[in-house]
């Protein structure tokens, strides 16, 4: 993180700049409705429209301008609302934060619905029906988005896994354990094994597809919006697929859903295992969180299904 927004409180003066300068008026009012690994988020009420925003501040430079790309390209494509990004601030001398402003749209966080919700068919139907939707387009360029595309997908994730890999050599907080590292190395040298059946083509990805990130209607279940993607872009459908076991995904058998339409892949387990492991290495570099536990626990599921299917 190289962005601090703990001092992001709603009394702040960067609010006012930041909505005069978006919207041509000042708040009547600012409150925090909440923080991520990599933003904290708050609502904005103006005397003019739209009278209500979202403004997000993130706490990694450049991470403002990758969501807006992200965001407007799914929501060219997605069947659920995407909303819409009004402004985009790039921290200067005035206004020392990098935020974006988005449309405000109604809705509780999708975590909060319970199992046994009247309508939670109607919500996991919606959830995934998008989620396929999503995945049946594909860019004739190949794998990635706009650092890069690349022809084939084991070439495009295996330079991402390598930047993190130099990453983790340099890591000045050395905070993975030998014992995780050890399996992080020997997931990195059976990459040609577990990715032996790569996708033929791409499919567009959200990256970050779990109920933490859906809103929706307390009382219908209907989703509302798909909120914060991390790494949308050009990818193997399947990188998306752990995201629907986060945050109690399983309570609505989302992946019992999706693959029930949609047949995995043969070496889907581990693969699965594998995507799941890296994505908390990513945000153990990227914010600093590291759970050992955590790691361990993953790391053994992906060690153990390596040995299973290799």
């Amino acid at each position: 993180m190289d962005i601090d927004v703990s001092v992001l409180t709603p009394e702040h003066p960067f609010f006012p700049g930041f909505c005069d300068r978006a919207f041509g008026c000042m708040p009547a009012s600012i409150h925090k409705i909440g923080e991520g690994f990599y933003g904290a988020v708050f609502v904005a009420t103006l005397s003019k429209d739209p009278s209500r925003v979202v403004i997000k501040c993130y706490k990694n430079r450049g991470y403002a301008a990758r969501e807006r790309f992200q965001l407007e390209l799914l929501r060219r494509h997605s069947l659920l609302k995407i909303p819409a990004v009004y402004h985009l601030h790039t921290p200067d001398e005035q206004l020392p934060f990098e935020a974006l402003a988005m449309e405000f749209v109604e809705g509780i966080c999708a975590a909060e619905l319970p199992a046994n919700h009247p309508h939670a068919d109607r919500f996991a139907r919606e959830m995934i029906e998008n989620l396929l939707h999503l995945h049946s387009i594909s860019n004739p360029e190949g794998f990635g988005g706009p650092d890069g595309m690349f022809p084939e997908w084991n070439r495009c994730y295996r330079t991402r896994l390598d930047g993190l890999h130099r990453r983790l050599d340099t890591d000045p907080n050395n905070r993975m354990s030998p014992t995780v590292r050890r399996i992080a190395e020997a997931s990195l040298a059976a990459y040609d094994r577990v990715f032996a059946q790569p996708p033929p083509v791409s499919s567009l990805t959200h990256s970050d597809y779990n109920l933490w990130n859906l809103l929706a209607d307390p009382q219908t279940g209907h989703i509302t919006a798909v909120i914060d993607p991390l790494e949308a872009g050009w990818a193997d459908s399947e990188i998306d697929l752990f995201h629907l076991q986060n945050a109690g995904g399983d309570r609505f058998s989302l992946l019992a859903r999706y693959q029930k339409e949609r047949a995995p892949s043969r070496l889907f387990p581990v693969k699965n295992a594998f995507y799941w492991f890296w994505d908390d290495v990513k945000h153990m570099l990227n914010v600093g969180w590291y759970d050992e536990e955590r790691f361990q626990t993953f790391g053994n599921r992906l060690k153990d299904l390596m040995g299973q299917y290799l």
